[in-house]
Order: C-alpha cells, then structure tokens, then sequence
C-alpha cells in the first residue's frame, strides 16, 4: 500500500520534481488540495549515483571470493601481504594453514587470523584491513527507469541498486520489493528506511541477487 501525502518532502538526493500523475491528479481533485505519491521524489529519477564505497569497512561485512585483504605483521617478524579471498573463500599466508574467509564476517576472520599469527610467528602482532571490496553483479527488474544487470561492491545495498537503475517510478511499488537469492526471497520495505521505523534491514547485496519492483498496489490518501 502507498498512501499519498501533502508536498513538501525534500528529495534526498536533489532530485527533479517529476510531473503529478492521474492518480495524484485524481486524489487531489477530491481532497481539494494537493496530493502526491509519498517517496517517489526521493526515490525516482535518480540518473547520477555514485556506487562507489567509502569509508572503511566494518567489521560486520560479510566476505566473499574477490575481497583483498591487507595484512601487515609487526614484530620479530616484518612482512606485508597482498592477498585475495579465493574462489573457495580461504585466505593462504605463508607459514599459516588457510584460514576460512569467505561468508564470514570480517570481525570474526580478523580474530582467527590475529590467532594463526600467533600461533605461526613468535612477538609479532597482525594488523588486516580491507584494501579493495570485491564487485557483484545484480539483476533491477520491474517499474525502474533503467533495469538491467547492474555493477556494485559488496557494501551495497538493494536502495543502491534502485537508485543506479534510475530510482522507482510512480507506477512501481515502494513497499513490495523482493530480493531473489537463489531459493531464498528477501522481503525489502522502502518505507522503513524513508520513514526510519520498521523492520526491514538495508542489508548487503550478493553476486547474483534480483531485485523485482512490482506494480504499484491499493493507494489511500
């Protein structure tokens, strides 16, 4: 369901105002004042959005094949290392068994490897950062000015998603969007995040994800 509201909601990415619909035209008429679909002019018509990530990462990132990691050891021993969570989600250091990497989060791999030094090398101490996210690749499917097949990181969200597929139409729901994971649906609310109340989390994407904006539903005003 989208209920319409009273104008006045600031865009949070400056977006263009779009142009009333019937059915804003129509709700409008009856109410005697003016009426528009709420959300839409934060999430539509988003054409230029950076997907890039920023900031670094925390430690409850999930990793996964393609992640660099950047570990320095300091100590009696002195080395750094450029390595990649391989396509069975293990890192491999010298010295060390490999260690599981990969649908962990980075917080709890940081730990075991922290403890695999210790283990490996006397008086030295690891410090692991991320060094370069990996990418996936969605699928925007359904009322998005641009669906298709969409380049990301592994910090993005499904709203990135949206936003880089040129944001939600009018004619799209806001609340019924679904994440397709192999099996599994994920149930994905807009208006928890417009709003900040509900429990729909702004989880991470993964390779491979659909993302399906159905048709707009029922409407009151």
């Amino acid at each position: 369901n989208t209920p319409l509201s009273s104008p006045g909601i600031q865009s949070l990415s400056g977006l263009i105002p779009q142009q009333p619909t019937r059915l804003e035209t129509i709700m409008s008429d009856r109410a005697g004042t003016p009426l528009k679909l709420f959300g839409y002019d934060q999430l539509g018509n988003a054409s230029l959005t950076n997907s890039s990530p920023a900031g670094a990462v925390q430690d409850d990132y999930v990793l996964g094949p393609g992640d660099q990691l950047a570990v320095s050891l300091r100590g009696q021993q002195q080395a750094d290392f450029q390595v990649t969570v391989d396509r069975d989600g293990r890192v491999i250091l010298p010295n060390m068994p490999p260690i599981a990497a990969g649908g962990r989060r980075f917080g709890d791999f940081r730990a075991d490897l922290d403890a695999a030094v210790h283990r490996a090398y006397i008086s030295t101490n690891a410090y692991i950062s991320v060094a370069q996210v990996r990418q996936v690749s969605v699928v925007v499917a359904g009322d998005v000015y641009q669906p298709g097949v969409k380049i990301l990181t592994g910090l993005s969200t499904p709203l990135d998603a949206i936003l880089l597929a040129g944001g939600i139409s009018k004619t799209g729901s806001l609340r019924g969007i679904r994440v397709l994971r192999g099996s599994r649906t994920l149930p994905y609310d807009l208006y928890a995040i417009l709003t900040h109340h509900g429990l729909t989390s702004n989880f991470a994407l993964a390779d491979g994800d659909k993302i399906v904006v159905p048709p707009l539903g029922r409407t009151v005003a």
